[in-house]
C-alpha cells in the first residue's frame, strides 16, 4: 500500500513536466509565428519606403528630363532655377546633386551648354565617345569639382551612360 502514494507522487510530477513542456513548446510557437509576421510586416514596411523613395527620386529625373524636352536652349540659369524649386536637400534626402551631362563629339557640344566660360573635362579620355557633366546644382565645393567630369572614364558610369544615353539615370557620386 505504500506504492500507491508514491505512483501518485510519480504520476503527477510526470503529468506536471508533460503540462510544462507543452506550454513552453506552444507559447514557444506561437511567440516565434509573432515575431516571423513582426520582420516580415517591418521588411515589407522598409521595401515600400524605399519604393516610394525611389519612385520620388525618378520623378525629379523625368521632371528634368522635361525640363530639356520642353526647350531647345536650357541655359545655366535655367537649370538652376529649376533645381532650386525642386529643394532637392530637404526633400529627397540622400541626393547630392542633380547635374545634366552631354555627350561631346566636338568642343561646340559643350559650348552650347557653357557659353563664356572654358569648361575642362577631365580626366582626359583617349575615347571618341566622351560626356561632360555641363550642369549640377547645388552649387557647393563637392559638386563644383564634378563640373567638367567625363563619366565614360570610368567602367561603372561609362555603362550607366551607354545604357541610359537619351534617358534620365540615377547616378552614384561623380
Amino acid at each position: 500500500r505504500r506504492s500507491l502514494p508514491v505512483y501518485l507522487a510519480l504520476l503527477t510530477l510526470l503529468a506536471g513536466a508533460v503540462l510544462t513542456f507543452a506550454v513552453w513548446w506552444t507559447t514557444a510557437r506561437v511567440e516565434g509565428e509573432f515575431w516571423e509576421r513582426q520582420t516580415a510586416n517591418r521588411a515589407t514596411s522598409i521595401e515600400r519606403a524605399i519604393e516610394d523613395r525611389l519612385d520620388a527620386y525618378i520623378s525629379v529625373l523625368q521632371a528634368g528630363a522635361g525640363l530639356f524636352d520642353a526647350s531647345d536652349d536650357v541655359t545655366y540659369a535655367d537649370w538652376t532655377a529649376f533645381t532650386a524649386r525642386l529643394r532637392t536637400s530637404p526633400v529627397y534626402p540622400g541626393v547630392q546633386g542633380l547635374g545634366f551631362a552631354v555627350f561631346v563629339r566636338t568642343p561646340r557640344d559643350v559650348e552650347r551648354f557653357t557659353p563664356g566660360s572654358a569648361l575642362r573635362l577631365w580626366p582626359e579620355a583617349a575615347s571618341d565617345q566622351r560626356t561632360a557633366v555641363v550642369y549640377l546644382q547645388p552649387q557647393n565645393d563637392r559638386n563644383q569639382g564634378a563640373t567638367g567630369y567625363e563619366m565614360m572614364s570610368e567602367t561603372t558610369p561609362a555603362a550607366t551612360v551607354a545604357v541610359r544615353k537619351c534617358s534620365p539615370a540615377i547616378r552614384s557620386s561623380v
